[in-house]
């Protein structure tokens, strides 16, 4: 039943960061592609782009947490009967390791944006050219930080690949070993032999009226 539940949490985990990396993914390839299209003034791109990560912030780093949490409980479950437990907690801290890139290497981006968004809120000229370079050096260490789900899921999925009888396990739990009716051939197949010569001591035996 531990190994079973394991694999549920594990595999629960795998699922939701390989939907964590789509989501995050679909932000840089066709979200943000369509603001630098079309908006033609900084004032709306600046505006696209502020709403944009505020939904953003909403919603990703919590998935982000939630998938560690599945990965970290799948670990500690499978310390528990001695199984492999260092790839699942491994996959955990990929996935989570977003949260400190996003620290370190995107937040002198994200607050020249929002600086130059209260700028023009408050009616001052703001180089057109300058946003887009912004957004698109955004828009590239986005890309970058939307793999480390993608990894964590494909490590994830690779050690639930390895792990012994784990979809067995988890669609059969108390199915027995199949080589168990194999074992019990040669017991069957002697206690016929015995049935039969006794059967033959019975009949050669005379008749008595």
């Amino acid at each position: 039943m531990v190994q079973t539940t394991e694999t549920v949490l594990q595999a629960t985990a795998v699922v939701a960061g390989s939907f964590l990396s789509g989501a995050m993914m679909s932000l840089s390839l066709v979200a943000v592609p369509v603001f630098l299209d079309t908006d033609t003034q900084p004032s709306h791109l600046l505006a696209h782009f502020v709403r944009l990560y505020h939904y953003g912030h909403r919603l990703m780093p919590s998935l982000a947490v939630g998938t560690f949490t599945l990965y970290a409980t799948s670990s500690y479950k499978a310390h528990a009967v001695d199984e492999i437990w260092l790839k699942p907690l491994l996959a955990g801290v990929i996935t989570l390791s977003l949260v400190p890139f996003t620290w370190v290497t995107m937040t002198p981006t994200n607050y020249a944006l929002f600086d130059l968004y209260d700028q023009g809120k408050a009616e001052k000229k703001v180089d057109f050219g300058q946003v887009r370079r912004l957004v698109v050096k955004w828009n590239w260490l986005h890309i970058v930080r939307s793999l480390f789900p993608l990894l964590g899921a494909v490590l994830g999925a690779n050690d639930f690949r390895s792990t012994p009888n784990a979809g067995s396990a988890m669609l059969h739990p108390e199915q027995p070993h199949p080589d168990a009716s194999l074992r019990a051939l040669p017991t069957a197949t002697s206690d016929m032999r015995r049935q039969t010569r006794d059967v033959r001591y019975t009949t050669s035996d005379p008749v008595t009226l």
